[in-house]
């Protein structure tokens, strides 16, 4: 059975939804008071509330089709944070002399950083620099399923700046399998807390 498509959860939804990074933290205490930190995750999951979004019953009609299509956790999508989806003069990771992975870099110092490997960029929006010059159309060819980029000549110096900028969704699938509405009048319903999470390959 399928477990992914290429389509993204109505923008208009995620625009006014909730949500953000989660980590998986372990918090062990001692009898004298001092923590032990350690993180059960190497990376954050995105976490949102879609029901936040709901305004009228035209989005409540696209959530429900999504919601039926995507057979509630079953089948995963593209979901826009609207708080993050864009990366601007990114460093990419160069794979091998041919092949790069585009990535989101977060940068406190050059000690304290996070790297993000992006696996769902948009169409149409992947710019690609080698040294500065922007490479065009004909000379690399994007996988917008994996975020894997492919140059049409060889790297000649590993150590070449290679940048990025691109918009990017994440993949993501509901994070139930029960949808239920309450109807208060005509036109008007209410909605309870439609938890979509994003997922790990």
């Amino acid at each position: 059975m399928q477990t992914f498509i290429e389509k993204t959860f109505p923008s208009d939804i995620s625009y006014n939804s909730s949500g953000g990074p989660e980590y998986n933290t372990e918090v062990l205490m001692t009898t004298t008071g001092s923590e032990h930190r350690q993180s059960k995750w190497q990376a954050p999951k995105m976490r949102f509330n879609v029901s936040t979004g709901i305004k009228n019953t035209r989005q409540m009609r696209g959530l429900l089709e999504f919601f039926r299509i995507c057979r509630g956790r079953q089948i995963a999508f593209r979901y826009k944070d609207w708080s993050d989806f864009k990366g601007t003069d990114e460093a990419v990771q160069i794979i091998n002399v041919h092949t790069l992975q585009l990535m989101k870099n977060y940068k406190l110092d050059d000690t304290l950083f996070e790297q993000r490997t992006i696996l769902k960029p948009v169409q149409n929006t992947v710019k690609i620099y080698i040294a500065g010059r922007q490479l065009i159309s004909d000379e690399f060819s994007v996988d917008y399923s994996t975020g894997v980029v492919t140059l049409q000549m060889l790297i000649e110096n590993l150590d070449m700046k290679i940048t990025a900028d691109f918009e990017f969704d994440i993949p993501a699938r509901f994070d139930t399998d029960y949808l239920p509405v309450t109807m208060e009048s005509h036109g008007f319903f209410s909605l309870p807390e439609i938890p979509i999470t994003e997922i790990k390959t």
